[in-house]
């Protein structure tokens, strides 16, 4: 494996990342099973998910350089596969803009959904991520909204292009 991509391993109990905490870097499960938790108001701790092989997590700190929105916890002896900023963004160069973008508005609504099933008074916070995630959809940077509009004006060029392609395959 590459310097950006390494195996790690966990046992049963470690935390690998906590909530808050300002890490980039991604993970898939090879062995066993990671256990991702999120705190209430309350500060109760639920669980979100629980994770098996092939499962990745800790990709939302990557796509959108915020904290991590949950923390993720060994449930079993685990074996990651560790995957960097650094090895995250040489693939990202593959992909179009207008795919990050799209990745960060996903990302943005899973955690204001999470924030609404979290909280004591959900229609209040529903009303206030609400109005956090529209500010957020206009407050896109200048050159990634350019570098959108060009990949999206790309995309009618190709549809000929894959039409004639599925038409000569038939």
């Amino acid at each position: 494996m590459s310097g950006g991509i390494k195996l790690v391993k966990f046992p049963a109990g470690e935390t690998i990342f906590f909530e808050g905490e300002r890490t980039y870097c991604f993970y898939i499960v090879k062995e066993g099973h990671v256990e991702i938790v999120k705190e209430n108001e309350l500060k109760e701790t639920k669980t979100l998910a629980v994770l098996g092989d092939g499962q990745s997590f800790g990709e939302f700190a990557m796509i959108n350089s915020h904290p991590r929105s949950a923390t993720a916890i060994a449930k079993t002896d685990v074996v990651l596969v560790k995957i960097s900023d650094g090895a995250y963004k040489a693939m990202l160069q593959e992909v179009p803009t207008w795919v990050q973008s799209l990745l960060d508005t996903l990302v943005e609504r899973v955690k204001i959904a999470n924030e609404i099933i979290f909280t004591k008074d959900p229609c209040e916070k529903a009303e206030d991520s609400q109005e956090r995630y529209m500010a957020s959809q206009f407050n896109v940077e200048g050159a990634r909204s350019i570098e959108v509009e060009k990949d999206f004006a790309k995309i009618p060029d190709l549809i000929p292009e894959q039409v004639e392609k599925h038409k000569k395959a038939s």
